[in-house]
């Protein structure tokens, strides 16, 4: 039962993170697997495992990566996945805390493509 006349209106900020950062190349889906190429001076690779709040980190960090693939926790078992697991610079593993407990299994199946 606010009166809305006596507040502001809230203010949407967009951050462009980057802007020299340009995108080479992209394929797939936010909601599956995701691989982003930039022309970041930084050549290393980074994959980041996770739930679907993964997406969000995927928005800002690929630019600070040449090579960056983003995937869900369910698309571990890919062919196509495995050898940019074995070839990342950086591994991460991330989870909502509602979902932690699924990561087991994921981390077990990291562990496994990784000692193949």
């Amino acid at each position: 039962n606010l009166d809305p006349n006596l507040y502001s209106d809230d203010t949407d900020y967009i951050i462009e993170y980057k802007p020299e950062i340009n995108t080479i190349f992209s394929e797939g889906s936010e909601n599956e697997i995701y691989k982003i190429k930039t022309d970041s001076q930084n050549t290393e690779k980074v994959v980041v495992v996770g739930d679907s709040f993964r997406i969000h980190l995927s928005h800002f960090l690929y630019k600070d990566f040449a090579e960056s693939t983003f995937l869900h926790r369910g698309y571990l078992p890919e062919e196509s996945i495995k050898e940019d697991i074995k070839n990342s610079d950086i591994l991460v593993v991330t989870a909502n805390e509602r979902y932690d407990t699924d990561m087991i299994d994921s981390i077990d199946s990291i562990i496994e493509i990784l000692s193949e």
